[in-house]
Formats: structure tokens, sequence, C-alpha cells
């Protein structure tokens, strides 16, 4: 059995009647731009990831947010590294 407040919680449920009309102000965020880098090295993976790791710490001392870091192939089986950069 149920019992209803006139203003606040019902009983049982976890919905909140507002006192008044509520107004809902929204802080407008100014849009983050990403940036995609992508860098491949010809022989040595391990050249690569020396690389994409300098790279990395260069953009993090400069501000940069790094999303995300992936390692693949191209079409040419050459290893490759895709870096997104968002500030």
């Amino acid at each position: 059995m149920r019992r209803k407040v006139k203003w606040g919680l019902v009983a049982n449920e976890h919905r909140v009647k507002p006192l008044y009309n509520t107004v809902t102000f929204y802080k407008i965020k100014k849009m983050k731009s990403y940036t995609i880098i992508t860098m491949s090295t010809m022989w040595s993976t391990q050249k690569l990831k020396n690389d994409v790791e300098r790279f990395i710490n260069e953009k993090s001392s400069q501000g940069y947010h790094i999303v995300t870091v992936s390692f693949g192939l191209n079409i040419w089986w050459m290893p490759t590294a895709f870096i997104t950069l968002s500030k």
C-alpha cells in the first residue's frame, strides 16, 4: 500500500515532486578540438614505440590530453601508430 505525499517523496518510489516550477541553466562548454596523428616506421617497432613515447610526453607537457594511442599496420605492412589528442 503506497501513501502519497503532497510535496516530496512518494512512498516506495524515488521520484520527487518539485515545490515550484524549475528552470534549468546549462553551462555551455567550449568544444574540444581533436587531432589524429599518424606515425610510422619502415623497420623497427622499438624505434616507433620510442618515437611515440617521446611525442606523447612532449604534447602532454604542452597541455594536450592524450585520448587514444593505437598501433597497427598500414597498407604496405609498415608498423604505424595512431595518436588522438584533444586540447
